[in-house]
């Protein structure tokens, strides 16, 4: 039934729809259809020119040759800039439906992450280190290493440590999960694919599945009825399970087959199916506090940003109380091809999800087959994959999710049981009213954050680090996944000096657990962030500034480097990749003056180059920050920056009581010196403060009806909670308005006083209205020295 489906769409897409080639998904310019026709019209009267030239060559002749080499000059500049329209104008409906995700795969893209292909039929090594250069002992080669890696169980596994997990009992929701899909939800998961993805084994489009009209649900109708088949017990076509591996680099040295991984291609309509499951399944996990409130990968109203915002407000609190933090950053090894299927069926029984649905998710890898397909298209042979999950599947984060909530659950009471992990956590002052035993207090504690397989303990003293990594290590080892001795790293967040000199640094860290050394580091990237030992911003800033330059020197030549390209189009693009590259995780900052006066720079800089902006030689004036910012017409890095952090606060008061960043948001850790008064290090609730102050929090709030940002209430962090926060954000918004008024004012005044002091007598020689050396002159005299340079031309012509 499913074969015919998949035929009959082939058949009619073959005798309906054009043979336009798809459009490949990369970071090159890609023409549309018109584009390609106005250039190959333009090349047409070029070549026509080159030979009337070269048969009578005259001024005229040359003078059409020259016109022609213009219009195919203007036309593929044409292209080029509603190429760029189009990709700004899908980052921006991105950045405006908040999808994070998809608005980071923009910036990785344009920075030059995402893929990392090889590039061409890369070398590799074989198992005893000899270089293969023969395309098929290449292609032998990567089926050998993934065949091995996913069939490989490990030797410690334990099937019996999951009778410790704890069972869920049925519910409501369990049978929910157990009913055959039903139309509307195959209709979601159906416009939930992504268009311009490649095509599985059975090379069925994902947009020959939206075909479907209004009225007319043939399609999707058809797709249930397999569904519900297939739901019922029958069996899964072999081309929803099998998988085609995209091999695709991630660092290090090339020939190693270790610094690749897989991404796996599969059938669309699989995907379909797979996507339904997923919707089902990640709504019983939240409604059920299936997941551990530490996890924050892959799930709805969570992101990197919180787990980051953890990490760095846990540090703040440290360094308040000066109490020492010991981090231990976890990476485990092939953490998804390393999951043991025959125990994550277990797992999911314990979870309480009901055997219907387990016995539909056993199908999609029971029987399941793979073969490796290279950069130059190159196929291997099919081999079989009992191991792991599938990469690119979207059931495979939360199988996973799931899966790595067991181990965490025994870890948690194994913790419980150790006088000095229970002593040496990190409690928050508020769990100092609440009752309950030991593995209560654990549970309440800050020990964790994790996303996904990214994980980071944490605790007050190196002994309590190392017993909780002994315990994480052998529990993880039962299930069959293996910590990575190379790449986890310890990391001691230490206490403000108050000694003058300081004391000598303390001596090196070692953390041992069964049988392993980690290495100490004194920063660690953890979720695209900089995290060091003494909480400081400056390598942070450095690091988002070359990412925000490698931005604009990706568009350099075909934009920003072009006299007459759109100046609007530099804007926007400027606005939509380059200051949200440079300002990424900025909300969870708290930055001190120095460092707003660095990002201003990187800023002004990056205005500058799309301003065009060249300083007059034998001239000191620049052009100031303020005029620039008028030119382009957005806000100032300080303004955007304090906005965000508003911004999120208000989301984050908004979230249930027991949320982590909400805890640790308002929260006090337990122990260490009282801070009393005096000059404290500033904070992040002290840079909220702040914000608050300069965005005019209290603008039109009166005695008799107090108001922030314009909601009636006394306390901010109950005026964001108003219908959504829809009100507040509004506000901030207008806030953010008044704040660069008063800063534009602020800055004529300086100008003004500074133009008094010169001796100038008029406005203009004021800085603020000067006008643009190199932005429109600048275009005026290349056009004059092209015009000059034409007419020598014709004279000798």
């Amino acid at each position: 039934m499913a074969k015919e489906f998949t035929e009959a769409l082939l058949g009619a897409a073959e005798t309906e729809l054009s043979e336009e080639p798809r459009r490949r998904r990369t970071t090159e310019w890609n023409m549309t259809t018109a584009a390609r026709t106005a250039l190959a019209t333009a090349l047409d009267k070029r070549r026509a020119a080159r030979h009337s030239f070269k048969a009578g060559p005259n001024a005229a002749t040359w003078r059409i040759l020259k016109a022609t080499c213009k219009g195919v000059k203007a036309t593929i500049a044409t292209s080029i800039y509603d190429h760029l329209e189009r990709y700004v104008t899908e980052l921006e409906a991105i950045y405006q439906d908040r999808d994070m995700r998809g608005l980071y795969q923009h910036l990785k893209r344009s920075t030059g992450l995402s893929g990392r292909q090889a590039g061409g039929q890369q070398f590799v090594t074989d198992e005893n280190g000899v270089l293969l250069r023969n395309k098929d002992a290449i292609l032998k080669r990567w089926r050998r290493f993934f065949n091995t890696l996913l069939n490989s169980k490990s030797p410690t596994l334990n099937p019996d440590v999951v009778e410790q997990v704890m069972q869920r009992p049925a519910t409501r929701a369990t049978r929910h999960l157990a009913a055959v899909p039903d139309l509307e939800e195959v209709e979601a998961a159906t416009k939930g694919l992504g268009n311009w993805k490649a095509v599985g084994p059975d090379l069925l489009a994902a947009e020959l599945l939206k075909v479907d009209g209004d009225d007319e649900p043939v399609v999707l109708e058809r797709l249930r009825a397999i569904f519900v088949e297939v739901w019922n017990g029958g069996e899964m076509p072999q081309e929803w399970k099998d998988a085609i591996i995209k091999v695709l680099y991630k660092k290090g040295d090339r020939s190693n087959c270790n610094n690749y991984r897989g991404i796996s291609l599969l059938s669309h309509v699989g995907k379909v199916l797979a996507k339904t499951i997923t919707n089902r399944l990640s709504a019983f996990c939240e409604a059920n506090e299936i997941l551990p409130e530490e996890q924050c990968g892959f799930r709805p109203g969570r992101s990197t940003v919180c787990m980051l915002f953890v990490v760095r407000r846990l540090q703040e609190l440290g360094r308040r109380r000066r109490i020492p933090l010991y981090m231990c950053f976890i990476d485990l090894q092939k953490a998804y091809d390393s999951v043991d299927r025959e125990l994550l069926w277990k797992v999911l029984a314990r979870a309480g999800i009901p055997g219907e649905m387990i016995a539909v998710i056993r199908k999609f890898h029971v029987g399941m087959r793979a073969r490796v397909r290279t950069d130059d298209g190159e196929l291997s042979d099919w081999f079989p994959v009992t191991q792991g999950l599938r990469q690119g599947c979207s059931m495979s984060p939360l199988l996973f999710n799931v899966f790595f909530a067991a181990p965490l659950e025994i870890i948690v009471t194994r913790f419980s049981q150790d006088e000095v992990i229970v002593r040496d956590l990190v409690y928050l002052k508020e769990e100092e009213r609440r009752g309950g035993g030991l593995l209560d207090r654990v549970r309440r504690a800050v020990w964790g954050m994790l996303y996904a397989d990214d994980a980071g303990v944490v605790s007050k003293s190196a002994d309590g680090l190392a017993r909780m990594m002994t315990i994480i290590v052998e529990v993880f080892r039962e299930f069959g996944l293996t910590v990575s001795e190379r790449k986890t790293e310890t990391l001691v967040m230490r206490v403000k000096e108050r000694q003058r000199p300081p004391p000598p640094p303390p001596p090196v860290l070692t953390i041992e657990a069964a049988g392993q050394r980690y290495a100490q580091t004194t920063e660690f990237r953890y979720l695209g962030g900089l995290v060091n030992e003494q909480g400081d911003l400056t390598r942070e800033i450095n690091h988002r500034s070359k990412a925000a330059w490698a931005c604009i020197k990706r568009y350099a030549t075909e934009l920003f480097d072009r006299p007459g390209a759109p100046f609007r189009l530099k804007a926007r693009l400027l606005q939509a990749e380059a200051v949200e590259a440079l300002l990424y995780g900025c909300m969870t900052w708290s930055p001190r003056r120095n460092h707003y006066g660095m990002l201003q720079t990187t800023h002004h800089r990056l205005l500058l180059r799309v301003i065009g902006y060249r300083r007059k030689r034998g001239t000191y004036r620049q052009l100031s920050y303020a005029q620039a910012l008028k030119r382009v017409g957005c806000q100032s890095v300080e303004a955007t920056v304090r906005q965000r952090r508003l911004l999120f606060a208000g989301a984050v008061a908004r979230q249930p009581d027991g949320r982590l960043p909400k805890r640790l948001m308002f929260g006090e850790l337990v122990g260490g010196e009282d801070p009393g008064r005096g000059n404290p290090e500033q904070n992040w609730l002290t840079c909220l403060k702040d914000d608050m102050k300069m965005f005019e929090a209290r603008y039109g709030s009166t005695t008799d009806k107090p108001s922030v940002f314009g909601v009636p209430k006394l306390v901010w962090s109950e005026a964001a909670k108003v219908e959504g926060g829809v009100p507040w954000h509004a506000g901030v918004l207008q806030g953010a308005e008044r704040f660069m008024a008063s800063w534009h004012k602020g800055k004529e005044e300086a100008s003004r006083q500074r133009a008094i002091k010169r001796g100038d007598s008029g406005p203009k020689n004021s800085l603020d209205t000067a006008p643009i050396n190199g932005a429109v002159g600048g275009r005026k005299e290349t056009a004059r020295r092209e015009e000059s340079k034409r007419e020598e031309t014709d004279r000798v012509t």
